[in-house]
């Protein structure tokens, strides 16, 4: 969960709880609509880290361009948190991904365990981090 949007993740859950969408269509729009969050969101948390960042530099009168989250970084904290939202939502009761297959639930929750084991050392591995607003 650390590479979901925590603001994604509880407008999710609340959009979850209070639709209560009780169609495959309806449970399919809000995780679509959650995804689309956490896009939102860590692009904006970006924008706002890299800010900070270059009034930082320029505080502290240093030369040339601050550092900033870009490029193949970003898409790659992009997928990362992408992946991790889709993980901990496949692991969720009544996840639309019932649609998909019966054993979801479980899939998806395994799925999570590894994933949330697996991505530190993936994540150093590949130099991600993510934004600190």
């Amino acid at each position: 969960m650390k590479w979901i949007p925590s603001e994604a993740l509880g407008s999710y859950i609340a959009l979850v709880g209070v639709v209560a969408p009780e169609t495959d269509g309806g449970r399919w729009a809000l995780f679509v609509i959650g995804a689309a969050l956490v896009s939102v969101f860590l692009l904006l948390n970006v924008a706002l880290a890299n800010k900070q960042g270059a009034a930082e530099w320029r505080a502290q009168k240093k030369q040339g361009d601050p550092p900033k989250l870009a490029g193949w970084r970003l898409f790659g904290v992009l997928v990362v948190s992408l992946a991790s939202f889709v993980a901990w939502a496949c692991a969720l009761p009544d996840t639309p991904f019932l649609t998909l297959n019966s054993d979801a639930t479980q899939w998806g929750g395994g799925v999570a365990v590894v994933w949330s084991l697996l991505l530190p050392k993936v994540a150093e591995l590949l130099d991600l981090k993510l934004p600190s607003v």
